[in-house]
Order: C-alpha cells, then structure tokens, then sequence
C-alpha cells in the first residue's frame, strides 16, 4: 500500500520553480513543463496558474502578455493562452511597505515544442551521475541487477507527440561498441509503473554523444501520441570490462520530488535472481534523470510527422542552412535546449557561421533535422 501510494504522488507532484527578487516570488505553472532553456511549455487553450510569495504582501498586479486575461490583480492568476508564442511575465507587489517587481523575457511559450524535463533552472548547475562504488551507476551500466530506467512525466493536459528524446550522458566509457541501448516512451500500468510501450528506438553504444554537457538524440521513425502521464524508458546498457555508460540526474533531499524510477531483478531468499523483475520509484535518493522528450502539442500548428530526410530540399553544408521556399518559421536549438536563432519567413539559404560548434536541431514548419557544425 505505501509503495502505491508514492507512486500515485509521483504524477500528482511536480517541481515548483520560484523566481525571486528579495522576497518577491513567483510560483511557475505546474500545468506546464521545464525546458532546459530556462522557460515553461504550456499548452494552449487550457487554464493554468501562476502563484506568488509571501502571503502578505498587497498591491498585487501581473502583466501576462498573451495571456487572457493580461492584467489580474491577486495573488494568483488563473489565465489561457490562445496563440502559439513567447511571452514575458511580470508581477508587481508591495511588500511590507515596498513596492517590487519581477519581469522575466520570454519566459513563457504557448504550444508549439520544445525540449522538456523535470529539473528547475536553479537545479542545472547540480547535474551529475550517481556512482555506486564498485557496483557501476545508477541510471546506467551497474552489476547490482537494475536492468532499465525510467523518467515520469506528467499529464500533458491535451494530446502531444514526443518525435524524438535527448539524453545527457555524464560518463561515457563503452568498450562493448555494438551494444544495443534501447530507449521507449511507455504508459502507466494500473499500479503506476511504466507499462505498455507506445514507441521505441535504439542506437548502438558507440553512437552515443561522448562530449561532455551534449546530448544525444534517440530519434523515433514516427511520433509517439501521448494523452496522459507517460514514461521514457531506456536500457541495455553494456556491463563488460571497460563498459561506464551513465545518464547525468539532479538528487534531491529524502521526501522531495522524485521521478526515477528503475526495474530490478528479483531474489529469493537466499539472495538469487529469479528471473524476475519489479518497478521501484527511487524514493531512498529522490533523483530526475537529465532525460528530455521533445514534445509537442496537437494544437500546434503547420506541424507533420516526418524528418527531413537527407535528400530532402534542406540541407546543411558545414557553414550555410539550405531551406525550401517558403518556410514560415525557422528554429534552431542546442543541446541543451536553448533556442540559439529564431527566423520567421527565412529566406532559402541562412548563414550559421555566428554560431559556435555542436550539435543543432534544426525546426521548420514542423520538420526536424540535426545538424553538426
């Protein structure tokens, strides 16, 4: 009973975010989801809430671009976005005689996609792997018989696609090359554990990104339709001699928000695998694996299924984007999900040489490519 009633919190709970100034503070919606850019996924057409700190403060007064209503003057706004967009949040309040303010740029983007996680833009700077002695690691290659790993996510609010996931691995040793790392977006069963697989994908150990602080991507032949909480699930890391492969996570006090999850081998009494396994939420060590689906509402618009394939009108030569006539939009991330060049109505050919060298997906109209440059 205790076990499921964690796991029931696991999707109810998710991470508060406050931006603060003194102590002025802003609670982001829980509606919504972190990017790793630093800004909140919502959905549009769904209402969400923003809250603020302390109590007793007056005076209250937020400007929500975007938002209906713009201007709600109490502690908490209950507002929709109608329109795809980036908008800017700012909260006025007086504080024990003091009037503050926080403004924040582009803080917020209404439908539409991006990268999304379950770490807080103050949590960034605590990624690291879990080593677990001689045992190997958490979250990656270990001799203790956990065989996967899982991130819980919760209900987007509306339908959405997941179309590929980027996964930042912290330690990167791979001896056996051809080893198979399969990666899945999964339902919930009946008890709250990842349960039946919606998609999956695969890439070999070598081909995993070995730069420290980049990502690498899973990419699924089509995109996954998600309509409730889900699971990213990945496993089959190598465990031979030389073999280190571990994804980067955010540990958190006992108590706080936890969304790993891991399968483990069953024993019996004498302390032998069964041939069994069994779903754990990892409530001992609280932790958010650095695991980031792209996700992407319904409600989005000009959006299809499909990759740009390689002899496709797009094409990238090192130093110039080539595009098809009339792309309405054009958007280019970084590993780390920070939107680097944003264009809208670019023209057929687009200079990347201001940006500096990695790894970038490439979002046009919809269609999706990754680059290197």
């Amino acid at each position: 009973m205790k076990r499921c009633m964690l796991v029931t919190l696991a999707f109810a709970m998710t991470i508060t975010s406050y931006a603060q100034q003194n102590d002025l503070t802003i609670a982001w919606p829980s509606e919504g989801y972190h990017t790793p850019g630093n800004q909140y996924l919502l959905p549009l057409n769904t209402e969400v809430h923003f809250g603020a700190l302390p109590a007793s403060a007056t005076g209250w007064r937020w400007e929500l671009p975007g938002a209906t209503p713009e201007v709600v003057e109490e502690q908490e706004a209950a507002v929709v976005y109608a329109e795809e967009g980036v908008y800017d949040v700012r909260l006025e309040a007086n504080v024990n005689g003091v009037d503050k303010v926080l403004h924040f740029d582009n803080v917020i983007q209404a439908g539409d996609a991006n990268f999304v996680w379950n770490i807080a833009s103050e949590e960034v700077e605590r990624l690291e792997t879990i080593a677990l002695a001689w045992y190997g690691y958490y979250g990656g290659t270990n001799w203790l018989g956990m065989e996967k790993f899982a991130e819980a996510f919760h209900d987007p609010m509306q339908t959405a696609y997941i179309d590929s996931v980027a996964v930042r691995f912290g330690a990167v040793d791979v001896a056996t090359e051809g080893a198979e790392i399969t990666l899945s977006v999964n339902a919930v069963d009946e008890n709250g554990m990842p349960g039946e697989p919606l998609g999956v994908t695969s890439l070999l150990a070598s081909q995993v990104n070995r730069t420290a602080g980049e990502s690498t991507f899973f990419r699924f032949a089509e995109a996954v339709r998600v309509d409730g909480p889900f699971f990213v699930v990945i496993g089959g890391f190598p465990k031979a001699n030389g073999d280190g492969l571990a994804i980067e996570c955010v540990r958190r006090p006992v108590g706080e928000v936890c969304t790993a999850y891991h399968l483990l081998a069953d024993e019996d009494v004498y302390y032998q695998p069964t041939g069994t396994y069994t779903w754990y939420q990892n409530v001992d060590d609280p932790t958010s694996f650095a695991i980031c689906p792209w996700l992407r509402y319904a409600t989005s618009t000009g959006v299809t299924d499909r990759w740009l394939a390689e002899d496709s009108a797009a094409r990238f030569d090192g130093h110039t984007l080539y595009l098809p006539a009339n792309i309405s939009r054009l958007e280019i991330f970084g590993v780390d999900g920070r939107k680097v060049l944003f264009i809208d109505h670019p023209s057929t050919s687009v200079s990347l040489e201001s940006l500096s060298h990695g790894i970038y997906l490439i979002h046009a109209d919809g269609m999706i490519m990754k680059v290197r440059k």
